[in-house]
């Protein structure tokens, strides 16, 4: 019996493994870097934006000259002629150029505007994309 179990074993070997084609690496190659870019993407849009203070702001304003910036800061005062109001922190003030405002908007509130700081003549202002009402720190 072991010797027919030997020849029933040469007679039919196991199957040889099957070669994994080239077109095959390639799209597995293709789809692991796909992930990769994905996660990347992800992880990086999912960053919280910097905030910063009118202070910060204002000590080096050219730096962040038309770019998108996070301020936080408590609403002084509100010029509905003009849509701007000023958003403090104490030491420094920047004027604020919105064109809507939350229900929730209020004199002496702590405000977080996401916009586009820019030069008005000698001034800066921050041109408002977003502007909420924020909540103290702990």
């Amino acid at each position: 019996m072991e010797g027919s179990r030997a020849e029933e074993a040469r007679a039919n070997p196991p199957p040889a493994p099957k070669r994994v084609s080239r077109r095959t690496k390639r799209v597995a190659v293709a789809a692991v870097v796909i992930v990769i870019v994905l996660v990347v993407v992800v992880f990086w849009g999912s960053q919280p934006q910097k905030s910063y203070t009118p202070s910060q702001v204002l000590a080096a304003p050219q730096d962040l000259e038309g770019k998108s910036v996070q301020v936080r800061g408590l609403a002084e005062s509100l010029n509905l002629t003009n849509n701007t109001f000023v958003l403090g922190d104490g030491v420094s003030n920047l004027t604020v150029r919105f064109t809507s405002l939350p229900e929730a908007f209020e004199v002496g509130k702590e405000m977080i505007v996401k916009g586009v700081l820019q030069r008005d003549g000698g001034y800066w202002i921050l041109v408002a994309q977003d502007v909420a009402v924020g909540h103290p720190p702990p």
